[in-house]
């Protein structure tokens, strides 16, 4: 797969996932958000269980514990995501959740010892600008304990992208996706026995919701997030996941009827133009670094 192939497929990724906001807030009106979710990844992992048994047969030790690490991160995303929807409307979980665009170039620097490029870190405020203009209310200096929560779930997804970028390029990325949705099950769905008494919904829009979320949100939505990390960067992984804000207030406003603003539009814009001006700058550093390749290999001739 090529970079832009995986970054295309990344893109898919983030706009299946970001419809699972008013799902989940649909749900949480019957069922408690650990109920929820281990109803969601367990689901999930049976039907890729049942689709891919042949390709588990594969699976070894490494990408065990590759999955497990993922999957661990993941599930703190996802427990504080429902924690914040109690408390905050969809877009702005989004967006908060979303600031993780920020921390990604940020969490990589320390680690490598070495502060980001300008470009990826111009290019993630600018999309973490978009975003606040899409989500943010104006005039509040404060955190409420819902806002808190995203908070701390964007610190989680930032480990999470970068989790999958270091662990996915080691093993085969899809059974790493298939053995974190499976943790992810296991872990949500003890939480939920220990904690209440965890429920199937019968009513067809329940259903329906939950399956929505099981197969397209999860399934699809971070299965392949490995396939398409392994192609490309963490900071570019975390850029397209600024797509999220934009799709959920897209979503908002078609299926609640929440009003198109001048700003929303502008936050858009300012999003896919991080995301454009990024994939330009890391096709011209692909282009220059083959062009030295080829005048050192012609250079020792």
């Amino acid at each position: 797969m090529t970079r832009r192939q995986g970054e295309l497929l990344l893109v898919g990724v983030i706009l299946a996932r970001s419809t699972s906001f008013i799902m989940s807030k649909f749900l949480l009106q019957t069922m408690g958000s650990n109920n929820v979710l281990a109803v969601r990844f367990t689901l999930a992992f049976l039907v890729l269980c049942v689709i891919f048994w042949k390709k588990m047969k594969k699976l070894d030790k490494d990408t065990l514990i590759y999955g497990t690490i993922i999957g661990i991160a993941y599930i703190l995303v996802m427990v504080c995501e429902m924690g914040a929807l109690k408390h905050l409307p969809t877009g702005k979980v989004s967006f908060l959740e979303g600031s993780a665009v920020v921390l990604v170039p940020i969490f990589e620097g320390i680690i490598r010892r070495k502060m980001p490029g300008k470009v990826e870190l111009l290019t993630s405020i600018v999309a973490f600008v978009g975003i606040g203009l899409i989500t943010l209310d104006s005039g509040k200096m404060y955190l409420n304990i819902g806002e808190i929560i995203a908070i701390m779930g964007a610190v989680f997804y930032a480990f999470g992208i970068i989790s999958t970028d270091r662990y996915a390029k080691k093993v085969d990325p899809f059974l790493v996706g298939i053995v974190q949705i499976g943790v992810m099950g296991l872990f949500t769905g003890l939480v939920a026995l220990f904690t209440g008494h965890p429920i199937i919904p019968s009513d067809p829009p329940r259903m329906g919701a939950l399956l929505y979320l099981a197969l397209v949100c999860t399934v699809f939505g971070f299965t392949f997030q490995s396939v398409g990390q392994k192609a490309t960067t963490a900071e570019m992984s975390g850029l397209i996941a600024a797509i999220n804000p934009v799709s959920a207030s897209i979503i908002g406003a078609i299926i609640l009827s929440e009003p198109v603003s001048l700003k929303l539009i502008f936050g858009a814009i300012l999003i896919v133009g991080a995301i454009m001006a990024a994939n330009l700058h890391n096709a011209r550093q692909a282009k220059r670094a083959m062009y030295e390749t080829i005048n050192a290999a012609n250079t020792n001739k």
